[in-house]
Parts: C-alpha cells; sequence; structure tokens
C-alpha cells in the first residue's frame, strides 16, 4: 500500500532534545532542489549544502527545544509570508549555522526524494544515529458510551 503525506501534515524529525516540524516538497520546490544536480559527462552529482539549504528553506516549520538569541531572548523562525510557505535567507542561516546535536543536513538530504522512514548518510547509505522520524499517526475519536 502506498502512503501519502499531506502537504499540511507535518514530518517531526528529533535530534536529541529538539524537534523539527517539516512539510513535504511540493513538487515545484522539488525542482528547485534538483536544479543544485550537475552533469558532467556520464557522472551526475549533487550540491549536497545547496539541496540541504533548498529543502529546509521550503519544508522547516517550527522547532521544538528552546533556542535563544545571544541576548538571552527567544529564537523564532522568520518566513517570508504569513503562510509560512518559506523561511528568510538569514532565518535559515542562523538555524543552520547552529551547533546542533547531530549533523541535520542529513535530513534534507534524506527528504529530497520522498518522506524518509530513516534518516541515512548519503554518501555511506547508513542510518544516522541520534535522529529519530515521528511519522503523523491516524487521529482516533473517542467512542460515547
Amino acid at each position: 500500500m502506498l502512503k501519502v503525506l499531506r502537504m499540511s501534515e507535518r514530518l517531526k524529525v528529533k535530534v536529541g532534545k529538539y524537534t523539527f516540524h517539516l512539510a513535504p516538497l511540493s513538487y515545484l520546490q522539488k525542482a528547485e532542489v534538483n536544479s543544485h544536480v550537475k552533469v558532467h559527462g556520464d557522472n551526475v552529482s549533487r550540491d549536497m549544502e545547496l539541496s540541504a539549504y533548498t529543502v529546509f528553506k521550503h519544508s522547516l516549520k517550527a522547532i521544538d527545544g528552546h533556542i535563544q538569541n545571544s541576548d538571552g531572548s527567544d529564537y523564532e523562525l522568520e518566513f517570508t509570508d504569513n503562510d509560512k510557505t518559506s523561511l528568510t535567507d538569514e532565518c535559515l542561516s542562523e538555524i543552520l549555522n547552529i551547533k546542533w546535536p547531530a549533523d541535520i543536513l542529513f535530513i534534507a538530504n534524506s527528504m529530497i526524494e520522498s518522506i524518509p522512514d530513516k534518516i541515512t548518510n548519503p554518501m555511506t547509505g547508513e542510518e544516522v544515529e541520534g535522529i529519530q522520524i515521528v511519522l503523523p499517526t491516524k487521529k482516533t475519536s473517542k467512542k460515547k458510551k
């Protein structure tokens, strides 16, 4: 059976005590990510840094866990519009400059093709330790007695 993660649903990825809320990429957003693929004769390569940047720009919608600015105030994600379509470049650069408990770029690279069931290192294909995916669960309704 094939499963669909609706565009309005969120994939939760835990990294230490932080949880990233990620939206699936739209078809056009995936096309933007794939624009970072380079073809040299028979060799095809992807700029992993730019691809990861583009994935996070469009998919990251929230982070649970306490993140502070350098002055001690609460850090908030900044979006390009009220619909939270994409993070601003400045905000994304700030997020990617944080020293996280695990390499979060592996999260983005695992989301390029589809919604992953595990986060892998694209160089080795091995699962990355310290990162856990929490897929949305079916909502159950309480039955009246």
